[in-house]
């Protein structure tokens, strides 16, 4: 009689799903293998604290809005990107920009509409050396690099500035324009005024203009609003006066009203 032994296969091993990473800020539930918190921008491995002001950084800007660069490699596209561009002409990986101990270059990605410098089409794959006040054309987008001193600032960038700006946010590098009502501040591209540093939250803090009065009120940022030194409490609110220094998390802006055309303070 034949015996017929018989096996039994192992269970197959389940899949094991990667547990989420709670931020200790915030409490946030992140995705797995996330660096920073998406609500907060708190670093995911770090302890909470106080956050300790970072080193004036290279930063490119159209003008409007500006995008701090880290050192080493900083991908500009529409998809996964450090500088993110919305500019349908912009390529998903466009291309790379450089920083390091001997300044900035720029390498085109083979992007489907090109990258020019100063009007010069960049060859696919070659990375070229990217000056301060130099202006960089990724598509239809155009930027102009800053350096860490200000060199190239957004002031000498060729742009038609909002009509209706009443007031300004100004530092190092960085212009934003405040109209009249409320302006919405925070790392989150939905934001009126976005500021890509991780440390911002998403939704950080508004500015509001009625007529000649200005505040800016938390709206509850992890790393915290200061008015010259003095930190805003979550959820208050407080007057901003001509030359006031606001700092959202690490990056500090002036407050400044715009400047009246003598024809218009005459109506």
């Amino acid at each position: 009689m034949n015996e017929t032994t018989q096996q039994i296969a192992p269970a197959a091993e389940k899949t094991q799903a990667m547990a989420g990473i709670e931020c200790p800020v915030c409490q946030t539930a992140n995705v797995p293998l996330s660096v920073w918190c998406a609500e907060c921008g708190f670093r995911l491995d770090s302890t909470p604290g106080e956050v300790s002001v970072s080193e004036p950084r290279y930063s490119v800007t159209d003008g409007q809005q500006t995008v701090f660069l880290k050192p080493g490699e900083n991908v500009v596209g529409r998809l996964n990107a450090d500088v993110f561009l919305s500019d349908p002409s912009v390529s998903r990986r466009h291309a790379v920009i450089t920083v390091g101990d001997d300044g900035v270059t720029v390498r085109d990605e083979n992007s489907a509409n090109g990258t020019r410098l100063d009007g010069q089409t960049l060859t696919a794959g070659e990375a070229h050396e990217w000056k301060p006040g130099r202006t960089v054309e990724f598509g239809s987008a155009r930027l102009k690099l800053v350096s860490p001193e200000g060199e190239g600032a957004a002031e000498d960038i060729e742009v038609a500035q909002p009509v209706d700006a009443v007031a300004w946010l100004r530092g190092a590098g960085m212009e934003f324009p405040l109209k009249e009502g409320s302006t919405s501040i925070g790392r989150r591209p939905g934001n009126e005024i976005v500021i890509p540093d991780p440390y911002v939250s998403g939704s950080h803090a508004t500015i509001t203009i009625e007529g000649d009065t200005a505040s800016i009120t938390d709206t509850g940022s992890a790393n915290g609003t200061y008015i010259n030194d003095a930190r805003l409490e979550a959820g208050n609110s407080a007057a901003l006066s001509e030359g006031d220094t606001i700092r959202f998390a690490r990056v500090d802006l002036r407050f400044e009203w715009a400047v009246q055309d003598e024809d218009e303070s005459e109506i």
